[in-house]
């Protein structure tokens, strides 16, 4: 089959461009995600052609389309995706490499390295507002978007301490690279939860340090209340 991927940062518009992919092209096309709720950015911009089937239910079906767009490509299992792919003649894979616990990079290392001949574009230009708008670096920064430093795991001797929400004011450093581990470990982690983190009522944590650097967290929630 022919393959292609899209991949972007959280936000900056891979479904909307998907979305104007299929209101725009000239066959059928069949939309799958790990969650239909998912796909409301890419139905909006589809319109009228927008039609999307669970990935179990599109397997069962045995629906044919002349493509197959898998919008949140990544958080799908690999031989889940193997066994769609393999049945359309044309896919297209939209994704963020960002959280997943893990399977982000996974994707991009083990998935897309079996198509050879596989069509790669990453979307450095945002569809969904202007060019170098500067709101996009200070709103990234802001809400912690950026979970690439834990491309390596740290390596030492383990220390376990606890740690409380007063910390975003006396040493922020250290929550914020909590909530960066978290994030990149969670599928569809989001603002509200980095909001809880910092003023919610009952909320624990643990970090887990090795030479100084996070290697991982527990975030604990009182019950009632």
């Amino acid at each position: 089959p022919g393959v292609a991927t899209v991949i972007a940062p959280r936000g900056r518009g891979k479904s909307a461009l998907a979305g104007q992919f299929i209101s725009r092209m000239a066959g059928t096309a069949i939309v799958t995600a790990p969650a239909k709720t998912a796909t409301d950015i890419l139905a909006a911009f589809a319109g009228e052609r927008f039609c999307f089937m669970a990935p179990d239910a599109l397997l069962a079906s045995g629906a044919r389309a002349d493509w197959l767009v898998v919008d949140e490509a990544a958080a799908i299992p690999t031989p889940l995706l193997l066994q769609l792919v393999s049945r359309f003649p044309r896919i297209l894979l939209t994704t963020t490499v960002q959280g997943y616990e893990g399977t982000g990079r996974g994707f991009l290392l083990k998935f897309c390295a079996r198509f050879p001949q596989l069509h790669r574009f990453t979307l450095r230009q945002p569809v969904r507002w202007a060019p170098e708008c500067p709101l996009e670096n200070i709103v990234s920064e802001a809400l912690i978007f950026d979970d690439e430093a834990f491309a390596q795991a740290p390596h030492g001797a383990i220390e376990i301490s606890a740690f409380y929400q007063q910390a975003w004011v006396n040493t922020p450093a250290l929550p914020r690279a909590v909530y960066q581990l978290l994030s990149g470990a969670h599928y569809r982690t989001s603002p509200l939860d980095l909001r809880r983190m910092m003023d919610a009522p009952g909320q624990h944590f643990l970090q887990a340090t090795a030479n100084n650097r996070v290697a991982g967290a527990l975030w604990l929630v009182e019950e009632g209340g």
